[in-house]
């Protein structure tokens, strides 16, 4: 398909899409907004994850298809809101994709493997603006993802900018410290407590005061690991 049939195709698309939303379109198209979207677009998500794990093309093929309405969709909505258009989208994405591959369009060297590719394109997302302010090194991760997938992407990404241990041993050894840290946390949190309880504050307490209120926090944890 030549480029000028894809730009039909995609106008088609679009004229379709902003006759279920005209005057005399269909009601349920008309009432959606970008919220009430969104859990279509999660649920469309999940439907491409399952054809790209059965590995049917033409199922493959489908899920694309609804992925891509919701894309248009939310096109839609934004145009008649004056925000932006599906244009704007595409052309957003296209000039995104060049400037994060400077070595294909940009005469830059060529990175030497894959882990080199990925370092270079989240150092690129770093130096791009956002409301006046350099974006984290690690991306935009999404408030919105399962606080696992959340944080094995944001793992992901660290360990591409080389923040990672090259074995698991030191792992471990991490693991321990924080859940000492935790451990401080909840016994100073006990402190604190008993202090407001009778009237007190660290600067009015004495070292004496607060080690004994420390090691009675020590006690509390040990029965409540032996407890049933």
């Amino acid at each position: 398909m030549s480029n000028q049939e894809t730009e039909q195709k995609i106008g088609e698309l679009m004229d379709v899409m902003a006759r279920l939303r005209g005057e005399n379109g269909c009601p349920w198209d008309k009432e959606q907004t970008h919220v009430s979207l969104k859990p279509c677009l999660l649920e469309e998500t999940y439907e491409l994850l399952d054809a790209l794990d059965d590995g049917d093309p033409q199922k493959l093929r489908d899920e694309l298809g609804d992925v891509l309405l919701q894309v248009v969709f939310h096109s839609q909505i934004a145009m008649e809101q004056g925000s932006f258009t599906l244009q704007d989208v595409i052309s957003q994405l296209t000039e995104k994709i060049v400037r994060r591959h400077p070595y294909i369009f940009a005469g830059a060297p060529l990175p030497h493997d894959t882990e080199a590719v990925l370092k270079q394109r989240l150092e690129i997302k770093a130096r791009e603006k956002k409301d006046g302010a350099a974006k984290s090194a690690l991306g935009d991760v999404p408030k919105a993802m399962p606080a696992l997938a959340r944080a094995q992407s944001i793992t992901r990404r660290a360990s591409h900018l080389g923040f990672d241990w090259p074995n698991v041993e030191p792992v471990w050894g991490k693991v321990e410290e924080e859940i000492t840290e935790l451990k401080d946390a909840r016994r100073f949190h006990h402190i604190e407590t008993k202090l407001n309880e009778a009237g007190k504050s660290f600067d009015r307490s004495s070292l004496e005061e607060m080690d004994k209120l420390w090691e009675e926090a020590k006690r509390i944890e040990a029965r409540e690991k032996t407890s049933p």
